[in-house]
Order: structure tokens, then sequence, then C-alpha cells
């Protein structure tokens, strides 16, 4: 029985471990996407901290992290989870005004032909 024990025990740190490392490459992945997604989006430091302070409090976090393991595209499993809170995020930007921008595109146009 004792050697039973120390095979389960052994069996059960062996997974374990293996646990932890797949759900480290998860995060790597999470992690790319969301600079993919920062770079698409143009996020702020502050913006992208957000938005992984909504990651860290998502409830279902492992659940998350077990799907996109088991999903054929992890990459693609990563960025259809992260893209809405990244909108949620720049939704929450402060809007442009109108007149600022023709002003903007109009200097712009000026530095364009000189």
């Amino acid at each position: 029985m004792g050697g039973t024990a120390v095979a389960s025990r052994a069996t059960s740190v062996v997974l374990n471990r293996l646990v932890e490392d797949d759900a480290t490459k998860m995060l790597k992945i999470v992690e790319a996407a969301l600079a993919d997604l920062g770079s698409v989006y143009l996020l702020s430091e502050r913006e992208a901290e957000n938005v992984v302070e909504k990651l860290k409090q998502c409830g279902d976090l492992g659940t998350r992290l077990q799907e996109m393991f088991a999903a054929g595209d992890r990459s693609d499993y990563a960025m259809l989870w992260l893209r809405p809170l990244v909108e949620d995020e720049v939704k929450a930007r402060k809007k442009v005004r109108a007149q600022f921008a023709r002003s903007m595109a109009g200097a712009m146009e000026e530095i364009e032909l000189n």
C-alpha cells in the first residue's frame, strides 16, 4: 500500500506540473493576442492594464484557459475572447471633437504638400 501511495503522489505531482505548464503556455498566447490587439486598437498602457484587470476579475479564467487549450486554434480563441474586452475599453475613450479632427486633417494635408 505504501508503494501505491507513493506512485499516486508522484503521478499527481507530474500531472499538476503538466497542468501548470499548459496554463503558462495559454497565458503566453493570451499575452501575444493582447499585444496584437493593442497594436490594432492603439491601446495606451493604461488601457492595456485595464483589460488585464478585467481578465483577472473574470470568474471563469481557469475554465477559459482550459477551453483555449482544447481549441483547435488557440490564438484565434484568445483573440475572440479578448476582442470584446478591448473594444469595451476603446469605447470608454473620450471622443475627439469634429472641429479638432478637421483641423488636424488640414494640418496633415499641409505637411504632406510641403
